[in-house]
């Protein structure tokens, strides 16, 4: 018994102690606030940007064209020369080459037909730096 009694007074003084260590609200004096209000001379005008307009898509023409073999050459072997047709639109693009551009081998034209857009080359079969082969 006497056990019981002193568990029960060490108990009785643990919270008596703890309820003297604690402390009562100490009244506090108000102080001047050092937040104050921010005031401007004129109003703000900011405001969120817009949102972006997309730019408006151009339209460009065009033309899908399907690349077509080109029949701008005609060759006609006779028996000792060989005579060469060039169209003047060599690649079919609508664009004229300029005579003096275009050779056979190292010979130029020698003739031009207006009417016909071509350039007309006429040689020899051994000449313009042609080889012979026999097969």
């Amino acid at each position: 018994m006497v056990i019981k009694s002193t568990v029960v007074c060490l108990v009785a003084l643990a919270l008596l102690g703890s309820l003297c260590h604690a402390q009562l609200p100490v009244k506090q004096h108000p102080q001047t606030p050092q937040q104050s209000k921010q005031t401007f001379e004129r109003p703000l005008t900011w405001g969120y940007p817009a949102d972006p307009t997309p730019d408006p898509e151009v339209e460009v023409p065009f033309e899908l064209r399907f690349p077509v073999a080109a029949a701008s050459v005609a060759v006609e072997c006779r028996e000792n020369i060989a005579h060469v047709e060039a169209k003047k639109d060599l690649f079919g693009i609508g664009q004229f080459i300029n005579p003096a551009d275009i050779t056979l081998g190292n010979c130029a034209p020698v003739a031009e037909d207006n009417a016909a857009q071509v350039l007309i080359f006429e040689t020899e079969l051994q000449s313009c730096l042609s080889t012979l082969t026999v097969s």
